[in-house]
């Protein structure tokens, strides 16, 4: 067998891809899918509780489709110790060609009362809204179970009456609070397929590919490198975060089998940032390093094509042609040395292709979020959030919304316009920090942040990546536009809640749009009433 048929077991296309009950002796291949199967850790929790719990229990595990679900089960259900109990490994399909899987569900409902047996279900998340709708009302009480499950979903190992649901949701793949995107199912997946040991299976037949020196082999040793395992880490989570593309085992595993079998004169590098017939992939490519010119990557490419590099940054070059084991043009160049630039930092410090990417808005979202899943903030933790969102985010919105004045408008910020005025409402915003402090953020898709305005009115920022990215992109210079639909939207939606929450403010200034002598009024409120200076006129 050679390696590309061996990794076969990985593909979408492969009938290892679901898993069900097999029994009796196993094909040769069956082999390699054993060795890689990286056991999570719901699988020790539920196996756990399946242990421990009661007769007449139910356990669901709870998940999306290609989580996993079906292969947790059926290891489950092969071991001796559990054959007192009911699998039902996937809730998801009926069990006759006419019945649906709301009637599957409804029969094994009825059994599992009449036996009071230990039941296991494997069910994908949306075939409980479908039972609660559809079920029949003989099972109000399970469908009341399903309806305080999906009210607490953040909730580990969560029970209700004799139901437990353990949720591959509350397992996250990605870790995202150390500042960084770290995944130990990734890692530990990535170190079996690879490492040079007798125990794998691949690695004799990686031997003799090597021997052949087909791509192929040379697109496995790249994987094998630690900065390319960390960059794929690195775009999972971009992914995870600015397209909710999750990291869904099925997917991941096929994504791997097309990063390294699929023919591409540029080797894994091409392939990395080529669409692929896989969902990660489709993702992926979106995040290309080389979607956005920056004038260091311009003065790579001109002295690439000039032939005018420098001695250290063609031997920089080289070593990268070596590793991709293929010619590589200059984009691919360029995008290998962004995934290998911490090897390339120490072994050419000098050469071009160091940093050749600024650091994304990627990197500052996440170690903000690692401070804000703190249970308690420091001092530096204190002033880098005031910092970040009073003199950095709440500036660069502000001077967004008065733009249309040529005036700085400290303290101030426009409420609305009257033909060539600008009426402009007195603003004073704190960041809450003890509402942060106190707040459990539990992922960071949505971080929901609390100002005060002028003393006493609360203001939220229902803030992501994507609204992260885009206030950044202002702050740089860039004007928004609504083709950007749903972070324009929400940005738009806090630009409103802000100029709402000064309405109730005891000064008001107009200003001239036109004008060179832009402040026309002010008004102030105190004891006796209004004052007011200047004139319109």
């Amino acid at each position: 067998m050679r390696l590309k048929e061996a990794l076969g077991v990985l593909s979408k296309a492969s009938p290892y891809a679901v898993s069900t009950i097999r029994k009796g002796k196993q094909p040769d291949e069956y082999k390699y899918k054993e060795y890689l199967y990286v056991e999570p850790e719901i699988a020790t929790d539920f196996e756990r509780k399946l242990v421990e719990s009661n007769d007449n229990t139910i356990l669901f595990l709870c998940g999306s489709s290609g989580d996993g679900k079906s292969e947790v089960l059926t290891r489950l259900c092969n071991k001796l110790e559990f054959q007192n109990i009911v699998f039902h490994l996937d809730a998801t399909h009926g069990k006759t060609q006419h019945g649906t899987a709301v009637d599957s569900l409804n029969e094994l409902f009825d059994t599992q009362k009449k036996q009071q047996c230990k039941l296991a279900v494997g069910i994908n998340i949306g075939m409980f809204q479908k039972f609660i709708k559809f079920g029949s009302e003989r099972h109000r009480d399970i469908k009341n179970m399903f309806t305080q499950f999906l009210k607490n979903r953040h909730e580990k190992g969560f029970q209700c009456g004799n139901a437990v649901f353990y949720d591959f949701e509350t397992y996250p793949r990605l870790d995202f609070t150390k500042g960084r995107v770290e995944s130990e199912f990734v890692a530990r997946f990535l170190q079996a397929l690879t490492s040079e040991c007798d125990e794998n299976p691949f690695h004799s037949l990686y031997i003799y590919e090597k021997k052949v020196e087909s791509q192929l082999a040379f697109n496995f040793q790249l994987l094998r490198e630690k900065d390319f395992q960390n960059a794929l880490i690195y775009l999972f989570g971009v992914i995870r975060l600015y397209n909710e593309q999750f990291l869904v085992p099925r997917l991941f595993v096929d994504f791997i089998y097309q990063l390294l079998t699929a023919e591409n004169k540029q080797g894994l590098i091409g392939n990395l940032f080529t669409h692929l017939d896989n969902q990660i992939s489709e993702k992926i490519v979106l995040h290309d390093p080389l979607s956005k010119s920056n004038e260091v990557l311009d003065s790579f490419f001109l002295e690439y094509v000039t032939d005018s590099l420098s001695h250290e940054t063609i031997k920089s070059i080289n070593y990268l042609t070596k590793l991709a084991g293929c010619e590589l043009e200059n984009v691919n160049i360029a995008r290998l040395a962004w995934v290998m630039n911490k090897e390339i930092s120490q072994k050419f410090p000098n050469s071009k292709l160091v940093n050749l990417f600024p650091e994304r808005s990627s990197v500052t979202y996440l170690d903000l979020y690692q401070r804000l899943v703190k249970n308690k903030f420091d001092h530096n933790d204190e002033d880098y959030l005031v910092e970040l969102f009073e003199k950095n985010i709440l500036e660069s919105i502000l001077n967004y919304i008065n733009r249309k004045v040529p005036a700085e408008l400290n303290g101030f910020v426009i409420s609305r316009e009257l033909n060539d005025f600008v009426i402009c409402n007195k603003l004073e915003v704190e960041l809450d920090l003890e509402y942060l402090e106190e707040k459990i953020f539990f992922s960071p898709d949505l971080l929901e942040i609390k100002f005060i305005v002028n003393q006493d009115v609360e203001l939220f920022l229902n803030l992501d990546i994507k609204v992260f990215t885009l206030i950044q992109n202002i702050k740089n210079g860039y004007l928004p536009n609504r083709s950007l639909h749903n972070e324009f939207t929400k940005l738009d939606e806090f630009i409103r809640e802000l100029i709402n929450a000064t309405s109730k403010t005891k000064e008001i200034r107009v200003f001239d749009k036109q004008g060179s002598d832009n402040l026309i009024a002010e008004a102030k409120k105190g004891r006796r009433g209004y004052t007011v200076s200047g004139s319109i006129f």
